[in-house]
């Protein structure tokens, strides 16, 4: 029983990452590369309650910048509160390349890498995620497989996300989410959106939809993506 605890604090850790590591409201990562000499600045709120009915809230930025046309890097980490008790969370730094564009014709193709600082100590995480993204017309989507390490316990992560533009200012989303590791299996959708409110400055706002036994009772978030 607590080795299965173990694994699914992995696993947890691994969808919460995963979740810093796309567009907002998204855990899908798509192709896109920030523009060279921009900085993706991402700042977002997100409130969980688990089946235990315990309430964790977490305050995360996320900052990313373009290197080349094909490379970006970025850092993030959060700030969370659980139980009565207040921490930092977990940290990153990551990186993305982009092998092909998305330019109407053939798919945008991408890895993405990442290693993760947990903020409890034990052993840090090594991620690996291939990105397919495909416009058509009005719809994008996203696919993603994802391998990650951390000590003895090794993740297989998988996504697929849609994105509907409405006009210009508003973007309806949504994918769905899974993980496993060690036996131990964590699947959830989200619905959402995103709207300009300002040049180069958008918000968010998504809900969790829970489909599998280890997902949490409730998860929404609230976001701000500026372009600097």
């Amino acid at each position: 029983m607590i080795k299965k605890y173990i694994v699914l604090s992995f696993l947890f850790a691994f969808i919460a990452v995963s979740a810093s590591y796309a567009a907002r409201p998204l855990a899908t990562e798509d192709s896109g590369i920030v523009g060279v000499g921009e900085w993706e600045v991402e700042t977002g709120i997100e409130s969980e309650t688990d089946k235990t009915s315990t309430l964790t809230d977490s305050l995360g930025i996320s900052v990313k910048t373009g290197i080349n046309d094909d490379f970006d890097f970025g850092a993030d980490t959060a700030y969370q509160s659980s139980g009565g008790t207040s921490s930092m969370g977990n940290s990153s730094i990551k990186a993305k390349y982009r092998f092909t564009e998305d330019d109407g014709g053939s798919p945008g193709l991408a890895v993405g890498g990442a290693i993760t600082f947990p903020s409890g100590g034990g052993d840090n995480e090594i991620s690996v995620t291939g990105i397919l993204s495909k416009s058509l017309e009005n719809i994008m989507l996203h696919l993603n497989i994802s391998l990650s390490s951390a000590g003895s316990v090794s993740t297989t992560g998988y996504s697929g996300a849609l994105e509907y533009l409405i006009n210009e200012s508003v973007t309806i989303v949504g994918e769905i989410v899974g993980a496993s590791a060690s036996g131990a299996s964590q699947l959830d959708a989200l619905i959402g959106g995103r709207m300009g409110i300002a040049d180069n400055m958008t918000v968010d706002v998504g809900l969790n939809i829970n489909m599998s036994d280890n997902s949490p009772a409730s998860k929404y978030t609230f976001g701000l993506t500026t372009i600097l």
